[in-house]
């Protein structure tokens, strides 16, 4: 919230929408009178401050798996449900709107698989059986009279000649007509079934006892979801970037938070726009995008727990300050501003080191793995060797579940992030000048230095700032409150992240541009001379 007028930044704090970004890193900050602050908000399994502090009990890291993540394959029937919404590309069940057996003794089933247009429908899995649409055995020989395809299995153990298994797909559009082959073949299905705004499949079958011994097969879907809109361009178009599923996510007015446009930072040229960081989830990273966003979501879950989720895949962290939501992914920027002795109105408080509930040498989870048909899998787990000794030969573990990549490369990498970025344990907290302090927002790196700390243009990350009051030199000023992490610009490279060996450590100084003397080392004196003070 630093910049622009106090309205904005009142604005801010009492809107209870935007409150809930002073998160993650901290909360409002007291000062002498009033104190209006900013701090990090970070994915739920990648927290600012603690990051996978491995024994914090606030933290789910598990966010949702009692909602959507055990049903997330798999359609279900039920009375009342919350709206879902499919981000990227990813399997998903439906929740089924209707079932019913017509005279002719098929089964038709309505699976609706997002409240929103999604962009195609690519494969259909009965049971553990795989479909992809318009790829034989499952191929379209017609279209229904709203030239909706009509696909048919054709061979393989789902075929059936007298009564071929039918399915149909539907995006969801807002001029969505009622099914076709559905309003003709069932009666309770009028021309008023339209589902608008609802991707849903429809499916006929006819019971086999040789097809269907076990009843019904499981069904579900891989879905291209939402289409979103990318600032750099204008357009609107299916997209797995983190940046721009998130700024969809603040805007929508369906199944989002309904933020206004103007809340939103959109450049394309300056760190923390959505523009910026979209262009920086699309960096070539072991041969594919920095970051990709494939998974989905309930309503049922908090705006906060929806936003966590999609941030934990691109290592991103979001802010709302000056009137508007930035966003940072997992990128640094070279720093713009250096911190100097004189910058600091009072002495600067340093944390060398993290307790032992906030460091952890190893990382192991689990993911959606696209390339096994989206079934959760355990990613080979990234650790270090050199912290573990570091941490006196324990081993400590975080446990992450990635629910929004579908990625083992993909997954490690994040990881490898968090354990490389958890061990830059140094955090300052200090006192800036107003003038100097609006210079600075959250999620910027600066330079600091500081010769007394041995300090030479060493980088730190902003994960707190406020605006407050303080009793300096005997008058009230307004002052800047900072909290700082020292941070790697190593940590984000390519020639880091594509080395995610299962043993890892990072090759640079822990506490790079530190220049504090060794207190274990002493440098014997020389040229040493007595002379004899006493007149004898």
């Amino acid at each position: 919230m630093c910049g622009g007028g106090g309205g904005d930044i009142i604005d801010v704090i009492t809107d209870p929408v935007t409150i809930i970004t002073v998160v993650a890193a901290g909360i409002l900050a007291p000062g002498a009178t009033f104190s209006m602050s900013a701090a990090l908000w970070a994915g739920g399994s990648i927290v600012a401050a603690a990051l996978f502090a491995p024994s914090m009990p606030e933290l789910d890291l598990t966010i949702g798996a009692d909602k959507v993540t055990q049903g997330r394959n798999v359609s279900v029937r039920q009375p009342v449900a919350p709206w879902r919404v499919i981000y990227g590309q990813c399997r998903a069940g439906g929740i089924f709107v209707e079932m019913i057996t017509t005279a002719s003794e098929y089964l038709h089933v309505f699976a609706v698989m997002a409240c929103h247009e999604v962009d195609s429908f690519t494969k259909l899995y009965l049971d553990d059986k795989t479909l992809t649409v318009g790829t034989s055995p499952f191929t379209t020989s017609a279209s229904d009279s709203n030239s909706i395809p009509i696909y048919e299995v054709t061979a393989g153990d789902f075929f059936d000649s007298d009564s071929k298994i039918r399915w149909k797909f539907h995006t969801g559009t807002t001029t969505q007509l009622a099914d076709a082959n559905g309003v003709s073949d069932i009666t309770e299905w009028t021309s008023s079934h339209r589902l608008r705004n609802h991707a849903y499949m429809y499916g006929r079958m006819k019971f086999h006892e040789d097809i269907f011994a076990n009843g019904m097969p499981g069904m579900s879907a891989e879905v291209k979801g939402a289409k979103v809109y990318d600032p750099r361009d204008s357009s609107t178009a299916w997209s797995n970037n983190p940046a721009l599923c998130v700024r969809d996510f603040l805007l929508n007015t369906r199944y989002g938070l309904k933020v206004s446009a103007g809340e939103i930072n959109d450049s394309t040229t300056t760190v923390g726009g959505f523009g910026y960081a979209a262009a920086r989830c699309e960096d070539t990273i072991n041969s594919n995008n920095r970051y990709e966003c494939n998974g989905i979501f309930d309503l049922a879950q908090s705006p906060k727990q929806i936003l966590d989720l999609l941030l934990s895949s691109c290592s991103g962290k979001l802010i709302y300050q000056n009137g508007k939501f930035n966003i940072y992914v997992g990128y640094h920027s070279a720093p713009t501003i250096t911190l100097i002795d004189k910058d600091f109105i009072e002495p600067v408080q340093i944390v060398t080191k993290l307790g032992r509930k906030d460091i952890f040498n190893r990382i192991a989870g689990t993911f959606y793995d696209s390339s096994n048909d989206y079934i959760v899998q355990e990613f080979d787990p990234i650790a270090s060797t050199q912290y573990k000794s570091d941490d006196n030969g324990e081993e400590i573990t975080a446990d992450v579940e990635f629910n929004f990549t579908t990625s083992a490369t993909k997954a490690r990498e994040l990881c490898l992030i968090e354990l490389l970025k958890v061990r830059q344990q140094i955090a300052m907290t200090c006192t800036t000048s107003l003038e100097r302090g609006l210079q600075i927002q959250c999620g910027d790196f600066v330079n600091v230095t500081l010769s007394n700390l041995g300090f030479s243009s060493k980088i730190f990350e902003v994960q707190e700032w406020s605006l407050n009051s303080a009793n300096i030199e005997g008058e009230p000023t307004l002052v800047c409150n900072m909290m700082l992490r020292e941070a790697d610009p190593n940590v984000y490279t390519n020639s880091v992240l594509s080395d995610i060996a299962a043993s890892k450590e990072i090759s640079t100084d822990p506490n790079i541009n530190t220049t504090f003397a060794d207190a274990t080392s002493v440098t014997a004196p020389t040229n040493l001379t007595l002379t004899d003070k006493t007149g004898g």
